[in-house]
């Protein structure tokens, strides 16, 4: 989180264990969630290039179900958050 957007995080939780393609590869990514954040200065790799933008949790909800979002790890990290949020458990 440093590198890309130079934000840090003081807590971090493990909100799920997945395989990114079962049956064909034996990767398995983890999602993490980042509490107590604080800024700081981002340190991007010179062969990276990324961008990141904050907005509410409901205007990144619209756009899963606009199906305008289609990167698994976001889909299921959104999708997570946001049930946990729901439940009351965050």
């Amino acid at each position: 989180m440093i590198e890309e957007t130079g934000f840090r995080a003081k807590r971090w939780s493990l909100l799920t264990k997945y395989f990114a393609s079962p049956g064909f590869l034996g990767e398995w990514m983890q999602i993490y969630l980042a509490r107590d954040i604080r800024d700081g200065l981002a340190q991007p790799r010179t062969t990276s290039r990324s961008r990141s933008s904050a907005f509410p949790l409901s205007e990144a909800m619209a756009l899963v179900a606009a199906n305008k979002i289609h990167d698994g790890k976001t889909l299921i990290g959104l999708s997570l958050y946001n049930a946990a949020r729901q439940a009351g458990h965050l």
